[in-house]
């Protein structure tokens, strides 16, 4: 994803994005697979994908937030097409196990947290 296509979803869709809604929810790390959590038809009839995931090609999406010590440092997402399918039990783990790691190296190097310019 290019920097302009990141920059137009943080302006126009981040609002609207329903992985968001469900990570704001927590005040910790949050492992999530959206099709644990919002069905396909939900899915197929927001503007998120009609308008920013339909036309790259995506649909499933897996991913992080990462927050650690109350401070929250960014997110991770990763996506895959209809034809590639979804992300597995076993890719889902394996996320999961590396998050901690992630976490406390964003401790070492920002204690603080990151400031974004």
């Amino acid at each position: 994803m290019t920097m302009s296509q990141l920059d137009a979803y943080y302006k126009t869709y981040a609002d609207i994005d329903y992985t968001n809604w469900l990570l704001n929810q927590t005040e910790r790390s949050s492992l999530y697979r959206d099709s644990d959590y919002f069905t396909d038809k939900l899915r197929q009839r927001s503007r998120l994908y009609t308008q920013w995931l339909r036309p790259r090609g995506v649909y499933y999406s897996t991913g992080f937030n990462l927050i650690e010590n109350g401070v929250p440092y960014g997110s991770l997402t990763l996506f895959r097409s209809v034809e590639t399918g979804d992300f597995t039990e076993s890719e889902v783990a394996m996320l999961g196990v590396l998050l901690p790691h992630i976490g406390q190296r964003f401790v070492a190097l920002y204690p603080n947290g990151v400031v974004y310019n």
